[in-house]
């Protein structure tokens, strides 16, 4: 270990040469990064995922995208390239969302929260069956005479 006295004119330089080399190393390394970034356009095409019972959201990376409700408990194909996420439903657009690089982001579009408090709203307030004496009563013999079983003797 090199100790270096006061005044020695190296004690400075030895401490701004790292600096100066970090600030180098990481201008190149954003350089290449921009680079890089313009130039590869990927796309990762067919991920196939199917939506859960209760979950109306897609992971991509760390972030999560909402998907149209009515597509849960289907097999989704999730296509993300770096500025968009797209997701289908048998060949439908149910989703699609611009890109977030940031961790642990959830998107939702208005419209799906919209959808998913109408199909909640009907789900919990069912229409009420129609009454017992509306119903349609037949007597059995016409279906005896309709498949050719001949007359039935009344009790």
């Amino acid at each position: 270990m090199l100790l270096y006295r006061r005044g020695d004119p190296l004690a400075g330089l030895i401490r701004t040469v790292p600096v100066l080399l970090r600030s180098w190393a990481s201008q190149a390394w954003m350089a290449s990064r921009a680079q890089t970034r313009c130039s590869c356009r990927v796309r990762r095409v067919g991920v196939d995922v199917r939506l859960g019972r209760l979950d109306r959201v897609v992971r991509v990376d760390t972030s999560d995208y909402s998907v149209d409700p009515r597509a849960i408990g289907a097999r989704v194909d999730v296509a993300a390239d770096l500025d968009t996420v797209r997701v289908r439903h048998a060949g439908r657009l149910v989703a699609e969302h611009p890109r977030r690089w940031a961790r642990s982001m959830t998107v939702t579009d208005p419209a799906h929260v919209a959808t998913a408090a109408a199909l909640r709203h009907d789900y919990q307030h069912p229409t009420p069956a129609a009454p017992e004496g509306d119903a349609m009563v037949r007597d059995l013999a016409d279906y005896d005479r309709a498949f050719g079983l001949g007359e039935v003797s009344q009790p």
